[in-house]
């Protein structure tokens, strides 16, 4: 439990809305951590939504969530 420093990778797309959707782990490391990634993903304030052709559309991404328990 003492210095795990250690990267959850999550995917998600921003939505219409601006809000973070379809968020899952795409490689995790342990149960624990790769849900309080998940958790972070999802309690992210609303981002503006790609636009295609001047309609909002959603937008994946794949971003690391980098743990280091002291």
């Amino acid at each position: 439990r003492h210095n795990i420093t250690d990267r959850v990778f999550i995917i998600f797309a921003v939505g219409h809305s601006g809000q973070a959707v379809k968020v899952q782990v795409a490689q995790g490391v342990a149960a624990s951590l790769d849900a309080a990634a998940v958790l972070a993903v999802q309690s992210l304030n609303r981002s503006r939504p790609g636009r295609q052709d001047g309609q909002p559309v959603a937008v994946s991404f794949t971003v690391p969530v980098t743990f280091s328990i002291q």
